[in-house]
């Protein structure tokens, strides 16, 4: 599965004469990492998206890291429910299939491995589900959840790209 991240990576610092280790937040983004998030769509699809180390990510799906963690591993460990409709090629498909499976809609950053010329700025679908997940189906915690990431009259079942710099607020990696 994709890695996922602390939200405050942090580095080492001495604050006084005694040497006491401090974290310190450096950046409120998993710069260089596959970062996973989610949403939900206006009929209460949910949606994996995968950052590839540099794609926008809500401001609101870094706020709770907690939350967000328990509901990544919540996701990912539930039983497969149908199949996964593969909608690009991969060498790899096996994280894109997984979520699929288990009904999500997965979207990718795939601009981290076009050239500049090529970029597009949106996240683009590469698999659905054959028995998409509803929201409410989960737990009320990740109900909330994903509710503070809503996408408005979004579907995912007929959108081939999310703008989410056009939903929400924007977390992005350091220039």
């Amino acid at each position: 599965m994709l890695a996922h991240a602390s939200r405050q990576p942090a580095v080492w610092i001495i604050l006084d004469v005694r040497r006491i280790p401090t974290r310190i937040p450096v950046s409120d983004y998993p710069d260089g990492i596959d970062y996973e998030w989610f949403a939900v769509d206006a009929v209460g699809h949910i949606a994996a998206f995968t950052t590839g180390g540099s794609g926008p990510i809500p401001a609101v799906a870094l706020a709770d890291s907690e939350t967000e963690d328990a509901l990544d591993g919540f996701l990912l460990r539930l039983p497969v429910r149908g199949c996964a409709t593969m909608l690009v090629s991969l060498p790899r498909p096996d994280d894109f299939i997984a979520f699929a499976e288990r009904g999500l809609f997965a979207y990718d950053w795939a601009d981290v491995h076009r050239a500049a010329r090529n970029y597009r700025g949106v996240y683009e679908i590469y698999s659905r589900p054959t028995s998409p997940i509803s929201i409410s189906e989960l737990p009320p915690q990740f109900q909330s959840l994903l509710r503070q990431r809503a996408f408005g009259e979004m579907q995912f079942d007929n959108s081939a790209f999310v703008d989410v710099r056009a939903l929400m607020r924007c977390n992005e990696p350091s220039a």
